[in-house]
């Protein structure tokens, strides 16, 4: 396996390395561009082969004045505004030498030079400010980039790395140099310096770092990367002292892994993503530079000798070096294999890129030759011209005419592109896979090798070219990661094909079988790709896999005559798919039509697609129907091998039988919990989830289907289905707090529900309501202090106006009943604030409605808290009822005012209106008990014998009577009459 992932990784690195990045441009046009960076705003003009020219100066005016004509492209200054450059004017004639001016800040500092083919303009900020404001603009702009700008920030970001590179590049610096100002001119910023300022640009976020490597002999050196790794081979084995880092993150290298190897020593160091690694010196004294930026630094190209009276074998490959090392040969740690490393007594000797053969693929080398075998028996050895590397009976190596073959076939295949489609007479086709398997899966690894092995002696449409074929012969047969990687490597070398509608159909299809969805359906949906009928057969399996059914379906071609023609690897994906969407859309003649077509070879389908086809076929008996022989696919595959049709079945057969009244709820619930970690990640996930969690909801079990259910939307956040799941809890929620289910609810599971599930809660008068219906639920429980708090948060955070008074009222209520008096005041002091801030018409006619209210409440509150008389006065404000007498009763008996008591219970006897004639009720036979003992404890027994007198015929006839009768009797020494029994019988 690591033999096959190191082949692979080493082909990619061909086409990258060993393709040539240049860009034809037209002589006569030049583009000029603009980019805004913190401190300085940045003009690029891009010339083909850049001229001499000459900057100038007048207060805001500046001109730049090229020696040669052009067609100047400015219209990058169209309607955008650029930080410290405005009215950017061509001030040349066509034919005529180049010259262009623009208006800058008169106290911006100027910088001029040229990289390669570009000539570079930086306008800074003047002194005390900065670009940041446009910066934020434009990260802003960024999200709604068109592919146009895409191209304009690509190239922006590849002058920005270049100029990078000018920094660290002798040749660059001396460039640069000739028109830099001094060094304290330019950094000082005291009076005196210059107006216009050449320099190059700050080095990268990332400094370079060396590594060196001093002996007291000339030692020679090899040195490569592999992976995440940089390797020094050292052909001294006794070499003492290891090599030494310099740089500002040298702990990054932290202490390399050293071996010792028949003929030298080895060091490896990790390498930061995205670094290139250059040498200088030789012999005594070594540099190893690590730097992210890229230098020019060339080597020589090895050569093929093949003996033609083979056609495979007979051949070796030879590397052109001037001098030549020890061989070296290395035991890898992570690959597990062996590196053979050739070192060099000085620095320059190195391939000039990486080359894969059929036996050995080279590594890239900043020096000397690193080499990993694929075969036994091979060998290097000193020729003429270098070394050589062989084996008995020669190397398998390509010829031009097997090259040639291929590039003849693929002429046959792109004829065969071109045939009518049999949908659409008037409509190619797009895919024409069969023609592009080129034998299938046993001559894949062939043909790709004999089609990398060309492309670094092409020109840059050839290496194009070869980089498609390669991508459709990897898709073909089913390599659809290796498809998008020749892709992308096409893509790096001629930006312009990503702009193609056959790439991008390329692309788009690569990327569904690769189920990455989202940047398929991107490449799909462009309008050139609109007439070909088999492009919507991706677009609707991409759409599936997006979980997009509603549209997959309605981008569904209706004949399949193209799809059927497809290979087996790429169509049973598609069908099985496509089927799907039919299904989930209600139409399963289209899917019995497209699984019956399936049939005639479904016992040679791999077996995740027979599975599939169980499944699907199962769902089709559902919907027409027949259950029965439904169950019977599905329970076959719950049984299966396949994960994921054994979740999908499983999950479709517990519904079914559930539905049908054969299994229970909590069987149903058994079931799925077990296939709740079957499958991870998508949609099947999140809808076995879903079904549990409505089971446990239909069994009563809120508090768990709802955990269920938030799950269920954390896993699945942002995907329609996701959505579906989000407003069923929500739903569900909220109804389980109605008036009518929350009687059916506990109180205790109510309000931790509630508190578990609070953010589910309505906003506005809704959840107002929701949350007083909850606590009034509460208060019947005798849940006091949690009914409190809820209507607390109601009237602190989320109530106003008038909703508000009436809310804080009845929080003060509850604290009473909860004994916490002064709880219950501040309630009824924020009642009466609410009411003083209400308009005046509103707040009249509220104190109305609660202010006798209010005042009740408040005198029982201070009546517990001891204030009596306070209680007492307040109450005497109030017109006279039996309920406010009543509370003067309570108050004066708990306070032992026998005679106010007296009093209120004789008014409450009056109201009561009581005829002698009919029998008492238990409560008037109280409220007459209740003042006898008023009247004995106060000493009136005046008023207790009338009272006596006229009640107690109709007092004998109730429970109460014994206890009139000792409490009404009159005082006598020694009796059960005198005040302490009274006291003792009644406390």
């Amino acid at each position: 396996l690591w033999h096959v992932l190191a082949m692979r990784f080493a082909v990619l690195l061909i086409a990258l390395i060993l393709i040539p990045f240049s860009f034809a441009m037209a002589a006569q046009k030049v583009t000029v561009r603009a980019g805004v960076h913190p401190e300085y705003s940045r003009i690029v003009f891009d010339w083909p082969k850049a001229p001499a020219y000459d900057l100038s100066r007048n207060g805001e005016s500046l001109t730049l004045s090229f020696k040669g004509p052009a067609d100047l492209d400015i219209s990058a200054f169209t309607g955008q505004e650029i930080p410290n450059i405005s009215k950017v004017t061509i001030q040349s004639a066509p034919g005529e030498n180049a010259r262009l001016s623009m208006v800058v800040p008169a106290k911006s500092r100027v910088r001029d030079f040229k990289i390669g083919s570009r000539i570079i303009l930086d306008v800074y900020a003047p002194e005390g400010t900065s670009n940041a404001k446009a910066i934020a603009a434009a990260k802003q702009d960024s999200k709604k980039v068109t592919p146009a700008r895409k191209e304009e920030v690509k190239e922006t970001q590849k002058t920005e790395a270049e100029t990078a590179k000018a920094v660290e590049e002798p040749e660059a610096k001396e460039e640069v140099a000739e028109k830099a100002a001094p060094a304290e001119e330019n950094m000082t910023g005291q009076e005196g310096k210059k107006d216009i300022e050449s320099a190059p640009l700050s080095p990268p976020a990332m400094d370079a770092h060396v590594i060196t490597v001093t002996s007291t002999r000339s030692v020679g050196m090899a040195v490569f990367t592999r992976g995440p790794y940089l390797w020094l081979a050292v052909d001294d084995p006794e070499i003492a002292v290891a090599p030494q880092i310099g740089g500002p993150d040298k702990a990054f290298f932290s202490t390399p892994l050293r071996s010792v190897v028949q003929g030298g020593t080895v060091f490896r160091y990790p390498l930061p993503q995205g670094a290139h690694v250059y040498t200088e010196g030789s012999g005594l004294l070594w540099r190893v530079i690590v730097t992210p930026n890229i230098r020019e630094d060339k080597g020589f190209k090895p050569y093929r000798e093949i003996d033609d009276a083979s056609r495979y074998r007979g051949g070796m490959v030879v590397f052109p070096m001037e001098q030549v090392g020890k061989v070296m040969r290395i035991q890898d740690p992570v690959f597990l294999d062996q590196i053979i490393a050739v070192t060099v007594p000085q620095t320059g000797i190195r391939p000039e890129g990486v080359y894969d053969y059929p036996e050995f693929m080279t590594l890239p080398s900043a020096a000397g030759i690193a080499l990993v075998p694929k075969a036994d028996s091979l060998s290097i050895k000193r020729v003429k011209d270098g070394m050589a590397v062989e084996k008995p009976g020669g190397l398998v190596l390509s010829r031009d005419r097997d090259v040639k073959a291929i590039e003849l076939r693929e002429e046959t295949a792109d004829r065969q592109d071109s045939k009518e489609d049999g949908e659409n007479k008037n409509s190619p086709r797009v895919y024409s896979f069969k023609s592009w398997e080129m034998g299938g899966i046993k001559a894949l690894e062939e043909n790709e090798t004999i089609l990398m092995s060309g492309i670094p002696e092409k020109d840059r449409n050839g290496q194009v070219e070869d980089l498609l074929t390669l991508a459709k012969l990897a898709l073909s047969n089913d390599r659809s990661y290796e498809a998008l990687g020749y892709l992308r490597v096409a893509a790096d070398t001629f930006p312009a094909i990503t702009d193609n509608p056959q790439y991008k159909a390329l692309r788009g299809a690569a990327n569904a079988l690769a189920g990455r969805f989202e940047d398929a359906i991107e490449d799909l949906v462009v309008d050139a790709l609109n007439p070909f009928n088999e492009i919507g057969f991706w677009k609707s399996y991409t759409l599936a896999g997006l979980e997009d059914w509603q549209q997959a379906a309605s981008v569904m071609p209706k004949k399949f005559d193209t799809l059927f023609d497809y290979p087996d690897q790429i169509r049973l994906p598609i069908a099985l798919g496509l089927t799907e969407v039919s299904l989930r859309n209600g139409d399963t003649e289209t899917a019995q039509g497209l699984l019956g077509a399936l049939e005639q070879n479904k016992d040679k389908m791999p077996a995740q697609y027979q599975a599939g086809w169980d499944y699907l076929m199962g769902e089709t008996l559902r919907q027409l129907g027949d259950t029965d022989q439904a169950e019977t696919y599905w329970k076959k595959l719950t049984d299966g091998s396949d994960d994921l049709y054994r979740a999908k079945a499983g999950l479709s057969l517990t519904r079914l039988q559930l539905d049908k009244n054969e299994i229970t709820a909590d069987e149903a619930i058994d079931r799925l919990e077990g296939l709740r970690y079957a499958w991870r990640g998508d949609e099947l996930e999140t809808l076995i989830n879903f079904r549990l969690g409505k089971i446990y909801m239909d069994s009563g079990n809120y508090a768990k289907g709802l955990t269920v259910l938030r799950n269920t939307v954390s896993i699945s956040e942002g995907s329609h289905m996701g959505q579906e799941v989000a407003e069923f809890m929500t739903k569900n929620y909220r109804d389980l707090f109605n008036a009518e289910k929350l009687e059916k609810v506990s109180p205790l599971d109510a309000v931790t529900i509630y508190e578990e599930f609070k953010e589910l809660t309505p906003a506005g008068t809704e959840g107002d309501a929701f949350v007083q219906r909850l606590a009034e639920r509460l208060i019947d429980a005798d849940l006091l202090e949690r009914a409190a708090d809820l209507l607390d948060h109601l009237v602190m955070h989320r109530l106003e106006g008038a909703d508000r008074v009436k809310v804080a009222i009845r929080l003060g209520a509850v604290r009473l009943l909860d004994n916490k008096p002064e709880g219950a005041l501040r309630a009824l002091d924020l009642a009466e604030e609410g009411i003083s801030k209400l308009p005046a018409e509103e707040a009249s006619a509220l104190r109305e409605e609660k202010g006798r209210d209010i005042t009740l409440l408040r005198a029982r509150a201070l009546s517990k808290m001891g204030k009596s008389d306070e209680a007492l006065r307040l109450l005497d404000e109030l017109p006279r009822d039996v309920v406010v007498t009543r509370l003067i009763a309570d108050i004066a008996w708990g306070d032992e005012r026998w005679d106010v008591a007296a009093d209120a219970f004789q008014d409450l006897i009056l109201a009561e209106d009581i005829s002698l004639t009919r029998p008492l009720t238990s409560y008037q036979a109280e409220l007459i008990l209740n003042r006898a003992i008023a009247l004995n404890l106060s000493g009136n027994r005046v008023a207790l014998a009338n009272l006596r007198e006229r009640y107690s015929d109709s007092m004998k006839q109730t429970e109460k009577a014994q206890l009139f009768d000792v409490v009404s009797r009159p005082r006598q020494l020694g009796l059960i009459g005198s005040r302490e029994s009274v006291t003792s019988l009644i406390s």
